[in-house]
């Protein structure tokens, strides 16, 4: 913002930018998330300068906003990130076509989109990429852990009841919430299709064994 202060349009549509395409979900693969992210980023610089032109007209900008609405939800059979993608081109270019100018100003605003596209890319694809992957493994390190805790405070219990009774008490309840957070991983990720035979599938599948398993000694313990 403090690079662009001396240029009003970009300094406004560089994080308007960021912002919209910046939306793909966290589960989509790297490679389709990268696509999305620049390809929306490109059509609304397109877009915008011709937006920005038309707004001072009355029929002209009722019909491009018309086709880009036609557009914009046409593409959503390609897929619900398409369709995001559509739906936030479509208020990116609307928000133009409620601020006048001139062609220049239009060219000013897509250069702040450009900006605004490249600092999204930047953050997520090179400062601080998302690794699905990574997020399961240190969830399922947290819960072979806690896993690991509550059985050894069961053999001590074993010796001593009354000491270790808060203790295997405690250790439950934090086993049970990491078993829970993990079996919700697939539906916060949102994953991309993964084959059988991947390392994310072994994971995940590994994990929730163990979830089941915990719940079959509960449930023994319970009948005991």
């Amino acid at each position: 913002v403090l690079l662009l202060h001396g240029v009003p349009g970009m300094v406004i549509w560089a994080p308007l930018a960021v912002f919209f395409v910046s939306q793909a979900k966290t589960g989509e693969s790297r490679r389709f998330r990268m696509k999305i992210l620049l390809s929306a980023g490109a059509v609304m610089a397109l877009l915008v300068p011709f937006a920005t032109v038309l707004s001072g007209t009355f029929w002209p900008a009722i019909i491009f906003i018309l086709v880009v609405a036609f557009l914009s939800f046409y593409i959503n059979v390609l897929g619900p990130a398409f369709g995001r993608a559509g739906l936030f081109i479509l208020v990116v270019t609307a928000v133009a076509l409620g601020k006048p100018g001139t062609w220049s100003a239009g060219l000013e605003r897509s250069g702040g989109i450009i900006i605004g596209t490249m600092i999204a890319f930047i953050a997520h694809f090179l400062i601080q990429p998302f690794r699905p992957t990574r997020v399961l493994h240190t969830r399922l390190n947290i819960l072979v852990t806690n896993l690991v805790d509550f059985f050894l405070a069961i053999s001590r219990g074993y010796r001593d009841p009354e000491g270790e009774a808060k203790t295997i008490e405690d250790l439950k309840k934090q086993t049970i919430t990491s078993l829970e957070k993990f079996a919700r991983l697939p539906e916060l990720l949102q994953p991309a299709p993964w084959t059988e035979d991947s390392q994310e599938a072994a994971v995940l599948a590994f994990g929730l064994d163990l979830k089941r398993l915990f719940g079959h000694l509960l449930d023994r313990k319970r009948v005991a």
